[in-house]
């Protein structure tokens, strides 16, 4: 996930629940910062939530430097 925040435009936004999950990770792990809307639920179910990735951090960067992906 971290490699593909790197390409992509940030502020960036994932709906997905997988993506969203590791994007919380990443948080966590220090590597981005994000705004994650909470999980609520009502009377119909739970409503859609969204993590909003607004930077990657230098931890991240030098994450990134390290663990280059490689073609192939």
């Amino acid at each position: 996930m971290l490699h593909q925040l790197a390409t992509a435009r940030l502020p960036h936004v994932v709906d997905r629940p997988e993506d969203i999950d590791a994007v919380q990770v990443l948080v966590m792990a220090g590597h981005v910062k994000a705004e994650i809307s909470p999980l609520i639920r009502d009377i119909d179910g739970s409503r859609p939530r969204a993590a909003s990735v607004l930077e990657i951090t230098s931890l991240g960067r030098r994450m990134l430097r390290t663990f280059r992906l490689r073609a192939g």
